[in-house]
Order: C-alpha cells, then sequence, then structure tokens
C-alpha cells in the first residue's frame, strides 16, 4: 500500500501521484517533503496542496460524466450538470494524458470508453454498458452477468479474510 511505502524510509520511492487522498496521508508529511516529485490531483484545496509540487484540478461530480458504486453494489451513471470551471479537467483524461507519455496511448475518448475498459478488466463489471445504465432508472446492481461472475458476495475485513463476524440464524448476513 502507499502507507507503507510511505512508512518505509528505505523504500525506492521517488514520486506520487495522489488523486483525491485520504486525510491520513498526511502523517506521513516529512516523508511526502522527501520525494523528489509528489502531484495532487483533485477538486478542493485542502492540506495535501501544501505537499504537493503540482497540482492538477480535476473536475467535480457535478462537472464529468462517469459512474459510481455504492456499497449496496449498485452502479449509477452520473451526467455532467454544469460546464467545467477554470482549468479542471476529469481526472480520467489526466491519467490518460500521463499514460501517453510512459506507455502506448490509451483509446478512451469518453467516461463510456473507460467504462467499458473496466467492464472487460473487472469480472463483476462484464455485461455494465453506458446505454444498460442509461436504461435503468436508479443504477444496477453488480454481478450484472452472473456467468462472468462466480465469486461469492460478501464484505471482506480490512487486511484480507473474512470478516470476524459471521452469519448466524437470528442475524443472517455477514459482515
Amino acid at each position: 500500500s502507499v502507507e507503507n511505502l510511505l512508512a518505509d524510509a528505505s523504500s525506492k520511492l521517488k514520486a506520487l501521484v495522489v488523486c483525491d487522498h485520504d486525510p491520513e496521508i498526511n502523517l506521513f508529511a516529512d516523508r511526502l517533503k522527501s520525494l523528489e516529485f509528489v502531484v495532487y490531483l483533485g477538486s478542493y484545496a485542502n492540506p495535501f496542496v501544501e505537499l504537493a509540487h503540482a497540482v492538477l484540478p480535476t473536475t467535480t461530480f457535478v462537472e464529468t460524466d462517469g459512474t459510481t458504486t455504492n456499497t449496496e453494489r449498485r452502479i449509477q451513471l452520473n451526467r455532467r450538470k454544469i460546464e467545467p470551471r477554470f482549468e479542471a479537467r476529469p481526472a480520467w483524461t489526466i491519467f490518460a494524458d500521463l499514460a501517453a507519455r510512459r506507455v502506448p496511448a490509451w483509446s478512451f475518448r469518453s467516461s463510456a470508453d473507460v467504462l467499458e475498459e473496466i467492464a472487460k478488466a473487472v469480472p463483476a463489471y462484464a455485461g455494465v454498458t453506458q446505454a444498460g445504465l442509461e436504461a435503468k432508472f436508479g443504477g444496477l446492481q453488480w454481478p450484472v452477468d452472473p456467468r462472468a461472475f462466480s465469486g461469492p458476495l460478501r464484505f471482506v475485513a480490512p487486511g484480507g479474510g473474512p470478516a470476524p463476524v459471521q452469519a448466524e440464524e437470528s442475524f443472517p448476513f455477514r459482515l
């Protein structure tokens, strides 16, 4: 994890790109200051901005098309409601530009293209399309195509493995 790399002063980490962030990353401020290059992609100014060498403004959810997935496995389509302000761009376009400088260019031209790639790469998202999300008010729950995902639908405790609370007759859910 990033936290493990930052906590290990002997790690060879030289640069870091942070997209939005968990405020706890600021606990590693001294280590972040020792890195050669730190980039922050985000929608809002916060204390982490002071640790970054470069800040690339990203759009907020009201300024971009995309999807969100909640804890009940519901994938919902988000449509841009207002035009982006200033020089903010959707994070996926910034990542695509960065990737084009290091690897063969990504062919994404829209958030729908990104979703298509996710559906190919993540079995639980197989069958998810932007057209399918547009047609279904309230979104879709993965797995959309159960033939492509055979894994159990369960929460996993941080650190891996099943959560310590197991299902019982009085509470038939595993958390």
